[in-house]
């Protein structure tokens, strides 16, 4: 079982497998967006989603279907997060004093741990926008020397 709703509610969180090392996740829905019944779209198809606003991309009122990648793209956390992987993340979270698990039961709930935490996100913006700024540029030059 993931803990997340009813499960880690109900059955408990510490009755939850944790078997995968949070140092090591990665978004496994890499690259994927999904439109929602109601029309949102989200970065992904995780049971985690909806619970996650960073990863709300938007409606499909507000934007196109065309705009999802730019929109992903755009945004630096995000940016790192599938560049990367929440490794980064979860060293800073742990520098700076928030517990974070050694071992997670779903990379998922690497991303809600990392982007539900407004007071982490907001202390290492200027952080974020370098890091995020050096990625690209390295991406860029590799994609010219291609």
């Amino acid at each position: 079982m993931f803990p997340l709703g009813r499960a880690k509610e109900q059955v408990g969180e510490d009755r939850c497998l944790k078997l995968f090392p949070a140092r090591d996740a990665r978004c496994i829905y890499d690259g994927l967006a999904t439109l929602m019944f109601d029309g949102s779209y989200y970065l992904c198809c995780s049971m985690y989603c909806t619970s996650i606003p960073r990863v709300r991309l938007g409606h499909m009122r507000e934007i196109s279907f065309a705009q999802l990648e730019e929109r992903v793209l755009s945004d630096d956390y995000l940016y790192i997060m599938l560049k990367e992987g929440f490794g980064w993340y979860l060293q800073r979270m742990r520098e700076l004093g928030c517990e974070v698990p050694e071992l997670v039961s779903f990379p998922c709930e690497c991303c809600a741990l990392v982007f539900n935490n407004d007071s982490f996100l907001e202390q290492i913006r200027e952080e974020v926008r370098h890091r995020a700024r050096a990625l690209r540029q390295a991406e860029q030059q590799q994609n010219n020397e291609v």
